[in-house]
């Protein structure tokens, strides 16, 4: 994986989430109170399709949730 850069944490949502791009069209959301080594961090991956943003929750296999923002996609996984 390579990292093009890491934005500051966000408060968007209900929580506190970092978001890591990790290539031009995806993006890793993590909750920055877990350890980044444990797996338990990872809310999610975002990734832009078009204008779209298909939103890929953990924990919640075989859905996928769809957003017209970055800024959407990441309130979406911020609720926990």
């Amino acid at each position: 994986m390579t990292i093009v850069s890491t934005p500051p944490p966000s408060t968007v949502g209900n929580n506190a989430t970092e978001v890591l791009t990790i290539s031009p069209t995806d993006w890793r959301v993590s909750d920055p109170t877990v350890p980044e080594g444990d797996g338990r961090s990872v809310l999610g991956v975002v990734h832009a399709v078009g204008d779209t943003f298909e939103v890929t929750r953990i924990g919640t296999p075989l859905a996928r949730f769809y957003f017209g923002s970055l800024d959407e996609a990441v309130s979406f996984l911020s609720i926990r």
